[in-house]
């Protein structure tokens, strides 16, 4: 995680690979919304999103990162993302879902701020 992002975490885990995680929300430099999976002991593991700023999104929603196979349905088990149905393409990149935070996860997600 770059200086430029913060995080606040839920108490509530996140099942992905058969490890159990923590979800911590943040804000990209340019306002976006992102999520990184922590472990117990606090280390990011990996990152849930991704920052496309060409692509317009809703202040609480985000992208996923395609990195990681399986992190959607991992989310969406958990109960803290729900696709929107949107996908998006870039240059380097084709076939970005947008997901829309849930609650109770969504309070902390619209609290998370920019490092400056």
């Amino acid at each position: 995680m770059s200086k430029q992002q913060k995080k606040t975490t839920n108490k509530q885990t996140v099942s992905y690979n058969g490890e159990d995680f923590r979800a911590a929300f943040l804000r990209y430099s340019n306002g976006r919304l992102g999520m990184v999976l922590k472990t117990t002991g606090g280390q990011v593991h990996c990152s849930v999103s991704q920052n496309l700023p060409d692509h317009p999104i809703d202040r609480n929603n985000l992208f996923i990162n395609h990195d990681n196979p399986g992190m959607l349905a991992a989310m969406m088990e958990a109960g803290v993302l729900r696709p929107t149905g949107r996908v998006v393409d870039c240059e380097h990149l084709a076939g970005v879902p947008e997901c829309e935070v849930l609650e109770p996860w969504l309070q902390e997600a619209k609290e998370a701020e920019v490092i400056q």
